[in-house]
């Protein structure tokens, strides 16, 4: 049953994208009901960049490197999402992702990036001077923080880096990679 609901959606979303189709308020729920995404969404936006989220996790530990961080920013308008991978979780690597991935590429789109939603970490936020929010203040975007001890209300981001932990990177952390031996000699 729940397979056959997956489906529907699948060729809903699917028929929207390549035909254009609207959908009826019996299909927009069932979308939303199916799709995790919206249930996790506790902001909205009413165009592309006006409010993007950010949040940053550990998704686990190499032998040979230590802790591995994800820093994930999703769009809240239509949840897409950029990710960076790296072995610690200071303020420079937290905008690193945003520099380099995030602004350029929403620029290249004609975009403008009005809002970032954070937590209140100390990878982004901090006294005067923090580099993470000096970077939003040169580049003229609104920094907003969440309310403390409330993860919900940056649910997007929290179950877009959950969902990168259960499906992507358990998986790829719990294979065992082989190195031809011609390339050992």
């Amino acid at each position: 049953m729940y397979e056959d609901l997956v489906l529907s959606e699948a060729v809903l979303e699917r028929k929207h994208l390549e035909e254009g189709i609207k959908f009826s308020e019996e299909q927009s729920n069932l979308i939303e009901h199916i799709n995790t995404l919206f249930s996790e969404r506790h902001v909205e936006s009413s165009r592309p960049g006006e409010l993007l989220c950010q949040d940053m996790d550990i998704i686990g530990t190499l032998s040979s490197i230590g802790r591995i961080y994800a820093h994930g920013v999703v769009d809240s308008y239509g949840s897409f999402a950029f990710e960076f991978l790296h072995t610690n979780k200071i303020p420079e690597t937290a905008v690193s992702v945003v520099h380099n991935d995030v602004l350029p590429q929403y620029k290249y789109w004609k975009i403008e990036v009005e809002a970032i939603l954070t937590d209140k970490g100390r990878e982004s936020c901090g006294r005067e001077g923090h580099a993470y929010e000096l970077y939003w203040e040169l580049n003229d975007i609104e920094h907003r923080k969440t309310r403390t001890r409330s993860p919900k209300t940056d649910g997007l981001t929290e179950r877009y880096i959950r969902t990168l932990k259960e499906k992507f990177i358990g998986v790829a952390f719990g294979k065992k990679i082989y190195t031809p031996i011609e390339f050992l000699l």
